[in-house]
C-alpha cells in the first residue's frame, strides 16, 4: 500500500525510525514490521535509490525531498492515534449463544 508521495507503510516507520536514530536497528525495525532483515535492506536500497536518505559519514540523513511527506504521513498516524485514544471499549460479560445447550455433543 502505497501512501503520500509513492511512500508504503513500512518505508514511512524506516524513515521514521532513521530520523529519530540517525541510524538503521534492523532488529527493531524487524520486530516492529514483522519483516526478515534481507526484505529491510532492500527497502533502505530503494530509498536510498530514490534518494529519500543519503549516507554521510557513517551516518545516514533524510533529504528534503521526504521531509514533507513524512510529515504528512506523521500528521495522519497521530490523527488515527488521537481517534483510538478516545474509543473506549468495554467487555463486561461473557457471550453465550442463544442455541449453546442444544450443541449436539460429539464423542
Amino acid at each position: 500500500m502505497r501512501m503520500y508521495s509513492n511512500l508504503t507503510i513500512p518505508e514511512v516507520i524506516i524513515l521514521k525510525s532513521i530520523k529519530e536514530n540517525g541510524r538503521i536497528d534492523f532488529v527493531k525495525l524487524g520486530i516492529e514490521l514483522g519483516l526478515p532483515a534481507g526484505m529491510i535492506v532492500n527497502l533502505v536500497q530503494e530509498l536510498y535509490d530514490r534518494r529519500f536518505i543519503k549516507v554521510k559519514q557513517k551516518r545516514i540523513y533524510l533529504t528534503d525531498k521526504v521531509y514533507h511527506p513524512l510529515l504528512e504521513c506523521e500528521k495522519w498516524f497521530s490523527d488515527i492515534e488521537s481517534i483510538s485514544d478516545k474509543v473506549e471499549f468495554e467487555w463486561n460479560y461473557l457471550y453465550v449463544p442463544d442455541n449453546f445447550d442444544n450443541i449436539e455433543k460429539s464423542n
